[in-house]
């Protein structure tokens, strides 16, 4: 959906894919023995009611 109508989108590339899976390695083995974890897709965020965190704090972080 983008904007409220439907979009066809294909999917990623096995380069896209190899790409995405090395990141994944390299951010895993750098956070090893961290308290930060690291996934490798998408998912919903849910915080207490009345708590927020800002967009702009996550852009920072990288």
């Amino acid at each position: 959906m983008y904007e409220g109508v439907p979009s066809l989108q294909s999917a990623p590339t096995w380069q896209h894919q190899a790409i995405a899976r090395e990141l994944l390695t390299q951010f895993n083995v750098f956070l090893k023995g961290n308290s930060c974890q690291v996934f490798a897709a998408p998912f919903d965020l849910r915080l207490p009611e009345g708590k927020f965190i800002s967009v702009f704090i996550l852009q920072e972080m990288w």
